[in-house]
């Protein structure tokens, strides 16, 4: 298995897939294969380490919001089949007052599958330098204007076109939604909260949101060189255009961690909930949310 994977990896590397990458397997709870390839960058200036810390994009739903969403659900703060209207007040004269957070999770409630948000900014919302009215770090040199967030991005999903509802149409808008309906019912920034009632708990080291904040930059595997938005490399700030500018922390992306960190919330998820002797969901939940739970594309709630 080792010399084949060794052969997948560098082949890979060498027809510029990757610059590098990290490969870890687990069986039966027992690590079997862990090592990485590579480098951070096509420069091969630093090499790959086990200890990487990376973007996770869209692993986020399920990995951060997901399982702040399973929390609530089995605390009976939240209930699925209750409607955004009723956990928002943005949304109670909205044309998404009615659909159910159930209907969120399964990308089922016909909202629009993206909104391009950074190619709509005007003159002036985006400087190379911080300022009282520009504070949103959205990468290195590069600061939006102040609550873009509140006045325009979240606004204009709350005002977005609804298809009917019962098809399948993978959207962002969802997470951004289920973040939303979390914080309100929290009062607590999602970042935070997920932390408190898993990450520390478990032992997840490097798994979180804004992990320059947190972490040396150089730990920090680079995701690309943004030459369309932010016009320079990316490397600890989250790849995802809209979650950048949500402030590096979103429903759908913006979660960093280590190959390792992923693993304990994989084998969590395979224990029903328990991990390490201490039980964090009750079983039924984890059930719930990885059991297919409708006829159509969308097999689990929150995927």
């Amino acid at each position: 298995m080792t010399n084949q994977i060794d052969a997948i990896a560098k082949d890979a590397i060498e027809q510029l897939a990757a610059p590098g990458m990290m490969v870890m397997a687990i069986k039966d709870g027992q690590v079997i294969f862990e090592k990485a390839y590579g480098s951070h960058t096509y420069d091969k200036k630093q090499a790959n380490s086990i200890y990487d810390i990376y973007d996770l994009a869209s692993i986020s739903k399920i990995a951060g919001t997901t399982p702040v969403v399973m929390h609530l659900q089995e605390n009976n703060i939240i209930h699925l089949d209750s409607t955004m209207g009723h956990y928002l007040w943005q949304a109670k004269n909205s044309n998404k007052a009615n659909i159910t957070l159930r209907t969120v999770l399964l990308h089922e409630a016909g909202f629009t599958p993206f909104i391009p948000f950074y190619k709509n900014l005007k003159p002036g919302d985006l400087q190379t330098t911080a300022s009282a009215t520009h504070q949103v770090k959205v990468a290195d040199n590069a600061y939006l204007k102040n609550n873009y967030y509140r006045d325009v991005m979240w606004p204009e999903m709350l005002n977005s076109t609804v298809k009917p509802i019962g098809n399948y149409v993978y959207s962002d808008i969802s997470m951004y939604v289920m973040k939303e309906v979390s914080e309100h019912e929290t009062s607590t920034p999602m970042q935070d909260y997920v932390q408190e009632i898993l990450y520390q708990p478990i032992g997840m080291k490097t798994a979180g949101y804004l992990p320059r904040d947190r972490f040396n930059k150089n730990q920090i595997v680079p995701t690309q060189q943004d030459t369309a938005f932010r016009k320079v490399l990316l490397q600890g700030y989250v790849h995802d255009e809209g979650a950048a500018m949500a402030g590096g922390v979103a429903g759908h992306a913006g979660l960093f961690a280590s190959a390792n960190d992923l693993a304990i919330y994989g084998q969590l998820l395979l224990n029903r909930g328990e991990y390490g002797g201490v039980r964090y969901f009750r079983p039924e939940t984890i059930d719930l949310f990885t059991s297919k739970q409708s006829k159509n594309k969308s097999p689990w709630l929150g995927i």
